[in-house]
């Protein structure tokens, strides 16, 4: 398949999915986490194609491990067990979350005050 011809595949499915204005339902971890999905790779898709359209093809490849990746995530995701499986995904997501701000705060002296979600 060519550049232009995914580019074009892409650009539809992204506009699709704008038109119909599709937003994950509250308290659903699995759309939300399908679209952040879906959104990283559109965008991951779409720099590759720009990488592979200038001939940078070993930027493109490996960016394309990281789209791979993100299919297999989504697949796992969604295949069976699902919301066994995005509890789990988003619980280790938090984890790591908040490793990452406790080693902020010890090396950078920096301290993260969470901010109340109004609803």
């Amino acid at each position: 398949m060519s550049v232009p011809k995914a580019s074009r595949i892409r650009r539809k499915l992204v506009a699709l999915i704008d038109e119909c204005e599709i937003y994950p339902r509250r308290n659903s971890h699995i759309d939300a986490v399908s679209l952040a999905l879906f959104s990283r790779m559109a965008e991951l898709h779409k720099t590759i194609c720009y990488l592979a359209g200038r001939s940078l093809h070993r930027d493109a490849v490996i960016l394309a491990r990281t789209l791979c990746e993100a299919h297999i995530s989504l697949y796992w995701l969604t295949n069976k067990n699902s919301d066994k499986r995005i509890d789990r995904y988003v619980k280790f997501w938090g984890q790591v979350r908040r490793q990452n701000m406790v080693r902020v705060e010890k090396h950078f002296g920096y301290k993260h005050t969470p901010s109340l979600i109004r609803r």
